[in-house]
């Protein structure tokens, strides 16, 4: 009888009738950055070529999602760089749409972490290391 009522129970909670209203109505999908540089192939100084001059300005972008079909105004949302605050503001969200909200910063080749959260919950957030090594396809 336990196999059953834990079998059930499992089966409940990965159907999707029962986690319809528990799936997030906003996603991070991924945070870019600009300017985009092209890979430099066979290059002499692969730690410095295809990146970023330091000091030079960038920006950070990050792509969001709203799933549902309710607009969402004024979401707040908030950049942080290793635990620290360092923008903050609101953005509209219209239903069933995507946004961007960027961060200017300006380039160095010091690894930091940085994320961005919306929404205030704490369950829409995605954090990135500055430094990693980008891909394109």
């Amino acid at each position: 009888m336990r196999r059953f009522t834990f079998l059930l129970s499992a089966l409940l909670l990965f159907s999707p009738a029962a986690r319809a209203d528990r799936d997030p109505d906003i996603t991070v999908g991924w945070i870019s950055r600009t300017p985009s540089i092209d890979y430099v192939w066979d290059s002499p100084h692969p730690d410095r070529d295809g990146w970023p001059a330091p000091g030079q300005p960038v920006a950070w972008i990050a792509h969001v999602r709203n799933w549902k079909a309710v607009s969402r105004p004024a979401l707040p949302f908030r950049w942080t760089l290793d635990g620290t605050e360092i923008a903050s503001g609101t953005v509209d969200l219209p239903a069933s749409s995507s946004t961007t909200v960027e961060l200017p910063w300006t380039w160095t080749f010091v690894r930091h972490r940085l994320t961005f959260a919306i929404d205030g919950d704490g369950e829409n957030t995605l954090t990135v290391f500055t430094d990693a090594i980008s891909i394109g396809f």
